[in-house]
C-alpha cells in the first residue's frame, strides 16, 4: 500500500501499488490526487521524557576487615563486627601492591593482545568493507534505475542524476508536484542508503544541467534515514 497525502486537505490517504501514478478522488475534499510512487507520510518523533537525576549519598570511606571480610570505616582499628585488630591504613598499601602490580600485568597483557591481534583483524575487516562499498558511479546508476519511473509521468519533460541530486523538469506545476519529489527522494534513500536531493525545476525555461544558482525552481526536498528534512 501506498502512504499519501491529499494536496488541498491534507488528509491521509491509501492506495494499492497498482495505482501509482494515477489519480485518486480524496474521501474527504473529492479532490483528484497522483498516486505517488512512495510512501510519503512523515510520522512524526516522539521524545520521552528523562527521569530526573537521582540524588547521591555520599557515604563515609571505609575498609574490609581482614578477619571476617566485613567493611568498617576507613579510621577504625578495631573491627566492630568481630573486634578484630585492623591495621591503619597506611600499613595496609604494602599488602596492595602485589594487586596492583597483577592489574599492570593484565594490562600490559590487553594490550598487547590488542595491538597484535585486534587491530589486523580490524583492518582486514575494513579493507574487505571498503572494497564492496559501492562507488559514487555506482549509486548513481542504482539511483538511476530506481527512479525510471519518473519518466512515465506526463508531466515530467527531463529527469538528470548528479551524484545523489536528482534534478526533474516539469513542463507545467501539477497538483501532487510535492508528493511526486518527497516520493522521489524516498525512493532513492532506500535504494542507494544515502542521502538523496530533489528539485523541481521549470521545463519550459531551462532544460538539462540546471543546477541550483541557475535561475528559479518550484520545490526542493532532501529525504535523509527515511525521513523527510
Amino acid at each position: 500500500m501506498i502512504d499519501f497525502e491529499c494536496d488541498n486537505c491534507s488528509v491521509p490517504m491509501s492506495s494499492p501499488d497498482s495505482l501509482i501514478g494515477k489519480s485518486e478522488t480524496c474521501p474527504d475534499c473529492r479532490a483528484q490526487v497522483r498516486v505517488p510512487g512512495y510512501s510519503v507520510i512523515v510520522r512524526p518523533k516522539v521524545r520521552t521524557a528523562s527521569p530526573p537525576p537521582v540524588p547521591k549519598v555520599r557515604r563515609p570511606p571505609t575498609k574490609i576487615c581482614p578477619h571476617c571480610r566485613e567493611r568498617v570505616n576507613a579510621k577504625a582499628t578495631r573491627c566492630s563486627h568481630c573486634s578484630g585488630e585492623i591495621a591503619p591504613t597506611g600499613a595496609m598499601v604494602l599488602g596492595g601492591l602485589g594487586f596492583l602490580v597483577l592489574m599492570g600485568l593484565m594490562i600490559c597483557f590487553v594490550v598487547w593482545f590488542v595491538g597484535i591481534i585486534v587491530a589486523p583483524c580490524n583492518a582486514i575487516s575494513r579493507s574487505v568493507s571498503s572494497t564492496q562499498a559501492p562507488t559514487p558511479p555506482a549509486r548513481q546508476a542504482v539511483l538511476a534505475a530506481r527512479l525510471s519511473y519518473l519518466n512515465a509521468i506526463p508531466d515530467i519533460r527531463w529527469v538528470e542524476i548528479d551524484g545523489n541530486n536528482v534534478y526533474i523538469g516539469f513542463r507545467e506545476v501539477p497538483a501532487d508536484l510535492k508528493n511526486i519529489c518527497r516520493a522521489a527522494a524516498a525512493n532513492g534513500n532506500r535504494a542507494i542508503g544515502f542521502g538523496v536531493h530533489v528539485w523541481a525545476v521549470p521545463a519550459p525555461a531551462f532544460s538539462r544541467g540546471w543546477r541550483p544558482g541557475d535561475g528559479p525552481y518550484y520545490y526542493e526536498v532532501t529525504v535523509r534515514h527515511g525521513e523527510v528534512e
